[in-house]
């Protein structure tokens, strides 16, 4: 039984989304950004999982979205300087 892990719920939302505005759901989050799901990945209204971590409080999820993205975009490059959370990737690799 493999899950499709790219499957979209309502309003674009992935399982990486779920994950994170979940609490107590540390474990599925690092599986998912172990399998290589996007943490910068968006639903319908541009939310990010980072999105949803912060609106549920789950500052577990918050920092290991971080830390992922502070090595995804101090390897490449490719956060935005003005973005949050490309703040706050390159202030959590300082």
């Amino acid at each position: 039984f493999g899950a499709k892990l790219t499957l979209k719920g309502p309003n674009g939302v992935l399982p990486i989304h779920m994950a994170c505005a979940s609490a107590g759901r540390a474990d599925a989050l690092a599986a998912l950004l172990q399998l290589g799901l996007p943490p910068l990945v968006q639903d319908k209204n541009r939310q990010s999982c980072f999105h949803h971590a912060a609106r549920a409080g789950t500052r577990g999820a918050c920092d290991a979205i971080i830390e992922k993205t502070a090595r995804l975009c101090c390897s490449s490059g490719r956060c935005s300087r003005s973005s949050s959370i490309g703040l706050a990737a390159r202030r959590s690799r300082r």
